[in-house]
Order: structure tokens, then C-alpha cells, then sequence
């Protein structure tokens, strides 16, 4: 295996300069019939009659924000299949795009109904996510996931009648999966004829229920040894059924996701809905959302109630005096949030660092973490990334973990099985220069 190199996609470098140009949107939907016990994300169970003002809440955000049509957009959760038809094709049609665009929405196979489908292609959506996992039931159950086999298959054939594209999430690494089991969720995978293959080993997050499940000692842990296993046989696995790698994780038969590629080339996001992320590369900004999707519906109506009130107030003010009030009055929110106040603007397309009602959090990244970053990112891709050569240990290219191509350090096969303990190594040298 050592000094094996992988093949990358067609002009790879080109998807990846492609993919950081232009505005990425990602809209969250936290809605969940369940939370799955290995799930970290902003996921809600038992929050449905919030959905309607989630909605709404989220396209004010929206309006307030996104002021450049977006050249990828996806849509995630939680569960977006969760929202009634005309929740998510309105959703959808609230985010400007490009002609061209990448619109993905995230669906769990058994909520993917016929119905939900043709309204996400009614809204412009272009692929469709499905979070197949596994297509074993003792996997299936230990990641509380309630979907059968059967419903992947028909959740797929639904999106092709739609003319829509298809990408297959998969896990492995699932304590308790053999290698026939993991063999047969990738037969099964490639059985419905996807355009795009995610796999990703199963990791333990501590504040999940899996988390403290492996704490206390009640599951175990996935082990590293049988996930490096099951990368090795999935790479040969989708390679002979002609598919390219073209990140860690990520496999496609013609186009990457767009969307996915802007992450991890340090492209610009705006994140909608409670949770959700951003990051401005030109001002080195990352801003996070409140988590809780009622915190985050309450924060912004208090504004719009505050509004209302001012409205009002000038209504009566105008008819004791005689004059005329055209009814126009922005929300009462910081003076950034004003969607007028944004017009211009063509580098930047958010606020000005202030507090804003959605708002949960930022950071503004110095150069030693956003270098930092741009190398563990950047080496995920198969392209790989630019890094000075006399930085880069001689060992890792002579043993085989990476090789230069186009004046681009990347990773091989074998090396990425190891890319953690590469970054880290790669960081420790640029430290003692």
C-alpha cells in the first residue's frame, strides 16, 4: 500500500476553487421524530406544533441576511422531511439562488413520502440526502434509527421520478457490524444507483446518549483498528463499482457536493436557524445561532412584537396630528440587522459584530488557527493543499502518508487512515520554524 495515490476527479482543483466562490447558504431544521443516540446536532424531538413559526422565524433571518443569491445551498437537520410539503417548499423558496445553483435537502427514508419529495423539487431543490446508515436492523437499532431497508429503495426511486440527483449517507465502525454486514450495507447502497456516496465511521461524542452509554460502560466504543478495516475495503469497493474519491468520506460517479467542498476550502456560509454557522473569510469571522429552537423563534418575535408596538404607537401619533404614516417601520432590532442598511455590500454578507437576536455566539480567528485549519481542511480533499515544502517532514513522503502533485501536498490512500496523527505531525513542524 505505501506511495499508493488516489485518483482524483476530473479537474479536481477546479470543483474545489468552484466550490469557494460566490455565498453558501445552510438553512437548519431541528425537527425529529426521535434523537438518534449518537446525534450532536441541534435535533428536537417532540417540538412539531413549533414548526410553522420556525419557519416563518427562519425566513425573517433570512431576508435580514442573505442579501447575495446563494451559489449552494442545503438544507439540514435534524430531519427537513420532517415539515409538511408546503412548510419546505416555502422554506425553500424563501433563499435567492444562483441560475445554476446546488440546493440539497437532508431526508430520513421514512419520512421521505412522494409528497415531501415533489416539494422540495417544487422549491428548486437539485439532490436529495438520505440517511441510509446501514442497511442491517441490529445496526439500524443500535443507532435508533427507524427506518427499514425497503424504505431507502423507495425514497430513492421517488427522487429520480422527481429528476432529482441522490447521495446515500452510511456509517460503519458500529460496534456489533461485521465485515459481511458492512459489505452487504454497501451492496445495497449501490444497488439504488446513487450519484454521490458519503461513509463515515461512527464517532463518540460525550454529551450524546451514546456518549454516556460508552462512559458508564453500558455500549462500547467503536474501535479504530476494524474502522481503518472498513475505509480500506470501502475505497476498493466503491472504486470498482466507478466511483472517485474525492474527500475522506465523500465519493461521487460525476460531481462532488459543492456545498460540502466550500467547508472545507474555507469558502463563505451564511447559517440560518437555530445552531446553524457561518464564516466570512474576509474578515476571518465564525458566528454560531442559539441552539434551541424555541429560544431561538422567542428572541426574534420579542423583535417583531417590539416593532408592532412602535408601529402602532406611530399610527396614533400620525392621525392625532393630522399627517400621513405610510406604515413602513423596520423592526426594532440593532441598526445591522436592517436589510436596507446591507444593500452594497458585495465582500461581506452579514451584520457588523454586534449582538443580534439569532445570534449565540462568535469568534474572530487569528492567523495561527485559521492556518491551522485550512491544513486539516484541506488535506480532507483529495486535491489537497498548498503548503510550504520545506515545512513537510521527508518521512511522511518516503513512508508513504503523502506526495506532491501541482505543487500541492496530498495525502495517500494509506495516508489518509491516518490523517489526525498527519496534521498533527505536519503543525509540530511548522511550530519549530
Amino acid at each position: 500500500m505505501r506511495g499508493q495515490k488516489n485518483t482524483p476527479l476530473p479537474d479536481d482543483i477546479w470543483w474545489a476553487t468552484r466550490a469557494a466562490r460566490g455565498l453558501g447558504v445552510y438553512v437548519h431544521v431541528p425537527f425529529c421524530e426521535r434523537r438518534c443516540g449518537y446525534c450532536d446536532f441541534a435535533a428536537f424531538a417532540g417540538l412539531d406544533e413549533l414548526m410553522e413559526s420556525y419557519v416563518d422565524t427562519v425566513i425573517l433571518e433570512i431576508q435580514t441576511r442573505v442579501h447575495a443569491p446563494a451559489s449552494t445551498l442545503f438544507v439540514g437537520g435534524g430531519t427537513p422531511s420532517r415539515l409538511p410539503p408546503h412548510l419546505l417548499r416555502k422554506l425553500l423558496c424563501a433563499v435567492p439562488k444562483e441560475a445554476g445553483a446546488e440546493v440539497t435537502v437532508e431526508m430520513n427514508p421514512e419520512s421521505a413520502s412522494p409528497a415531501v419529495i415533489a416539494a422540495a423539487a417544487e422549491g428548486g431543490a437539485t439532490r436529495l440526502s438520505f440517511g441510509m446508515q446501514s442497511v442491517r436492523p441490529k445496526v439500524l437499532a443500535f443507532l435508533d434509527r427507524s427506518h427499514s431497508p425497503r424504505a431507502v429503495e423507495e425514497a430513492v426511486s421517488s427522487a429520480r421520478s422527481a429528476g432529482l440527483a441522490v447521495n446515500l449517507d452510511l456509517i460503519y465502525g458500529t460496534p456489533g457490524e461485521s465485515r459481511q454486514d458492512w459489505a452487504a450495507s454497501l451492496e445495497a447502497a449501490l444497488h439504488c444507483s446513487p450519484d454521490h456516496l458519503s461513509c463515515y465511521a461512527l464517532t463518540v461524542e460525550a454529551p450524546t446518549a451514546l456518549g454516556k452509554a460508552v462512559a458508564n460502560g453500558t455500549k462500547s466504543a467503536p474501535q479504530d483498528d476494524v474502522c481503518a478495516d472498513r475505509l480500506v475495503e470501502t475505497t476498493a469497493c466503491l472504486a470498482k463499482a466507478g466511483f472517485t474519491r474525492y474527500e475522506i468520506s465523500n465519493w461521487a460517479r460525476e460531481q462532488p457536493c459543492r456545498h460540502n467542498l466550500r467547508y472545507w476550502s474555507h469558502g463563505a456560509y451564511v447559517g440560518v436557524g437555530c445552531g446553524a454557522h457561518s464564516f466570512d473569510p474576509v474578515r476571518s469571522v465564525r458566528r454560531w445561532n442559539v441552539r434551541h429552537p424555541m429560544t431561538y423563534v422567542e428572541r426574534i418575535s420579542a423583535c417583531v412584537r417590539r416593532s408592532d408596538t412602535a408601529k402602532n404607537a406611530m399610527q396614533t401619533a400620525s392621525s392625532r396630528s393630522g399627517s400621513s404614516f405610510s406604515g413602513d417601520v423596520s423592526l426594532n432590532l440593532p441598526k445591522n440587522f436592517s436589510k436596507d442598511s446591507q444593500r452594497g455590500r458585495k465582500e461581506n454578507f452579514w451584520e457588523d459584530l454586534a449582538e443580534d437576536p439569532w445570534e449565540g455566539g462568535h469568534e474572530v480567528l487569528h492567523d495561527k488557527i485559521l492556518a491551522e485549519e485550512r491544513l486539516m481542511l484541506g488535506l480532507r480533499r483529495v486535491c489537497g493543499t498548498v503548503v510550504p515544502v520545506d515545512r513537510v517532514p521527508s518521512f511522511l513522503v518516503e513512508e508513504g502518508f503523502c506526495f506532491w502533485s501541482e505543487a500541492r501536498l496530498r495525502l495517500t490512500e494509506k495516508g489518509m487512515l491516518m490523517a489526525g496523527e498527519i496534521v498533527t505531525e505536519l503543525l509540530l513542524s511548522f511550530e519549530r520554524w
